[in-house]
C-alpha cells in the first residue's frame, strides 16, 4: 500500500508506501517494511491501545516538523491476548520553525534543527480476553472488560546509520474500559513517560492535547483545555478519567441524550530547558489539571440500522496552578460527535 499527498499550508508534498508479508494473518505474524516522506507533531504519544487514538489531535495540530523514516518491523502474538513487535526505523527530523537545539555541555555542539536518530525498538501488549473480528484479511480488536498495558521501548544510537543520539526511551500506557451495571460506562487511563538523555523537543512528551480555538470537537481521553506545544516534558505522568452514566430515562428516536463527567491531571518534569531555543514552552512540576461535563446524543440519528451518528456539547474547564491570566481562557466549549457501526 502507499499514499501520496499535497499540503496546501506548507506547499510541500507528502508520501509513504508499506510492505508486509503475512507468516499468518489470524495470528498476527507478519513483517512490515515501512517508508514516509511527511510531517510529525512534536512531541506525540504514541500509544494506541485498541484503535488510532491521535487522529483529531493530528488535524488539530498546530505545528507539524518534516519527517523523513525508513522502518523494518516484526511482529508476532506470543498468546492469545498478548502480542510483541521487534524492528529497528531510521527517521530525519528537519524543524519547520525557528527551533534550535544547543546542547551547551558539548563543546562541540552548535544550534541546529536537523537530527537525525537511528533506534532499535519494541512493543508489548497485553489485552486479557480481547474480542477479535476479522475484516479484510486483518485482525481489529473489539475491545475487552479487562485492562489493556501497553509498553513501548525505544534504544537511540549515536554513530550507528547516521544517528546523532544515544538514547533510551519508555512509553507505557494503561487502559480500562468497563460496564458498571447500574452506573454507566468507565473509561480510565494512565499514561507515563521516560527519556534518560536530553533530546530535542520532537522526541521528547507534549502529552494529549485537543484544543483549537478554530475547530471545538470533544475528543476524549485527551486534555480539553491544553493548548498545543504549551507543555514540554522529558518525563511525565497523566490520568484521564470519563464516566458515561448511560442514557437518560426520557428519550426518543431522535433525542437519547447520555451525560458523561470527566477530569484529566498531568505531572512532569524537563531536564536541561536550557538547550531548547527559540521556543517557549511550561513544564508539569506542579501538576496541570481540568475537568468537564459532555451532554451526547442531544441529537441521534440512525443510518438504515448500519450505525448512527450523535451530536451533543461539552464544557471543560482549567483549573489549578497552570491557569491562564484571562478567566475565560480556562474554558472550552465543544461539540460531541459520536459516529457508532452496528
Amino acid at each position: 500500500g502507499g499514499y501520496y499527498g499535497y499540503g496546501f499550508t506548507d506547499k510541500k508534498w507528502k508520501y509513504g508506501g508499506t510492505a508486509e508479508y503475512f507468516f499468518n494473518w489470524k495470528k498476527d505474524h507478519k513483517l512490515t517494511l515501512d517508508y514516509s516522506d511527511d510531517v510529525t507533531q512534536p512531541g506525540v504519544v504514541n500509544i494506541p491501545y485498541y484503535y488510532n487514538t491521535n487522529f483529531w489531535t493530528e488535524v488539530w495540530a498546530q505545528h507539524m516538523d518534516r519527517k523523513k523514516e525508513v522502518s523494518l518491523t516484526y511482529k508476532t502474538r506470543l498468546a492469545n491476548f498478548m502480542t510483541l513487535e521487534v524492528g529497528v526505523r531510521k527517521f530525519d527530523l528537519l524543524t519547520n520553525n525557528t527551533y534550535r537545539y544547543f546542547n551547551t555541555s558539548d563543546a562541540d555542539a552548535t544550534p541546529t534543527g536537523n537530527f537525525n536518530f537511528s533506534e532499535a525498538n519494541l512493543e508489548w501488549r497485553w489485552a486479557y480476553k480481547e474480542m477479535i473480528t476479522s475484516n479484510f484479511g486483518h485482525q481489529i480488536s473489539a475491545g475487552s472488560d479487562y485492562p489493556v498495558v501497553m509498553v513501548k521501548y525505544a534504544k537511540g544510537f549515536d554513530g550507528v546509520a547516521g544517528g546523532n543520539f544515544n538514547y533510551n526511551k519508555v512509553e507505557v500506557g494503561a487502559w480500562l474500559y468497563r460496564y458498571l451495571r447500574g452506573w454507566g460506562f468507565l473509561d480510565t487511563r494512565i499514561e507515563a513517560g521516560y527519556v534518560d538523555q536530553s533530546l530535542p523537543y520532537q522526541m521528547l512528551f507534549s502529552n494529549r492535547t485537543s484544543y483549537n480555538p478554530a475547530i471545538s470537537i470533544v475528543n476524549k481521553n485527551s486534555f480539553q483545555t491544553m493548548r498545543f506545544n504549551e507543555f514540554f516534558a522529558d518525563k511525565y505522568v497523566s490520568l484521564f478519567l470519563n464516566h458515561n452514566f448511560g442514557s437518560l430515562l426520557f428519550r426518543t428516536n431522535w433525542f437519547q441524550p447520555e451525560i458523561s463527567i470527566n477530569h484529566a491531571m498531568s505531572f512532569g518534569t524537563m531536564s536541561n530547558p536550557q538547550y531548547h531555543q527559540n521556543i517557549q514552552f511550561k513544564t508539569l512540576e506542579k501538576g496541570y489539571y481540568e475537568s468537564g461535563v459532555i451532554i451526547s446524543n442531544i441529537l441521534h440519528i440512525d443510518f438504515f440500522k448500519v450505525g448512527y451518528i450523535g451530536f451533543g456539547v461539552g464544557a471543560f474547564y482549567r483549573y489549578g496552578p497552570y491557569t491562564l491570566p484571562n478567566e475565560h481562557e480556562n474554558w472550552a466549549a465543544k461539540l460531541s460527535i459520536i459516529y457508532t457501526i452496528n
